[in-house]
């Protein structure tokens, strides 16, 4: 439930449709579901892209602290901000590929 609430946030905030079952939907939902994985077991991102995601994909940066502060609130767990840029990369290399959505 939780990786497809944040999907279906992405999908809104982004003014993307990203169709079940295709490649790009399936790598968000596993980037999504190891992300979990990993603040569930209280394992650390190596990853260090917050000064370079904060500025240069500052839309998705804002779209993946929201999409954490969500599952915070349903999974009770704090996301580092590691996961949140690592996120944004993910949110903004997406944005970058998709259509936007019809209306």
């Amino acid at each position: 439930m939780a990786v497809g609430n944040a999907i279906k946030q992405i999908e809104a905030d982004c003014a993307i449709t990203i169709a079940p079952g295709s490649f790009a939907y399936s790598r968000l939902m596993y980037h999504i579901r190891y992300m979990i994985d990993r603040i569930i077991k209280n394992e650390k991102l190596n990853s260090d892209m917050i000064d370079y995601t904060k500025t240069h994909c500052a839309y998705a940066f804002r779209i993946a602290t929201s999409v954490c502060e969500k599952l915070d609130e349903e999974l009770g767990k704090a996301f580092s901000e590691r996961e949140v840029s690592y996120l944004a990369l993910h949110i903004e290399r997406m944005r970058m590929m998709e259509e936007p959505a019809a209306e």
